[in-house]
């Protein structure tokens, strides 16, 4: 987030992210991850 302000991006804007995605499902590949992120998607 450092580097976002250093580049100009507001403070307001940075509050908005919303980090980490994902739910803890215990994977650790990369398909795993993403299978993390699509599952949360899908509970909001």
């Amino acid at each position: 987030m450092t580097n976002l302000q250093q580049k100009g991006i507001s403070k307001e804007v940075l509050g908005s992210v919303y980090a980490p995605g994902g739910l803890k499902l215990g994977g650790e590949t990369p398909m795993d991850i993403a299978f993390s992120i699509l599952a949360e998607i899908q509970l909001t």
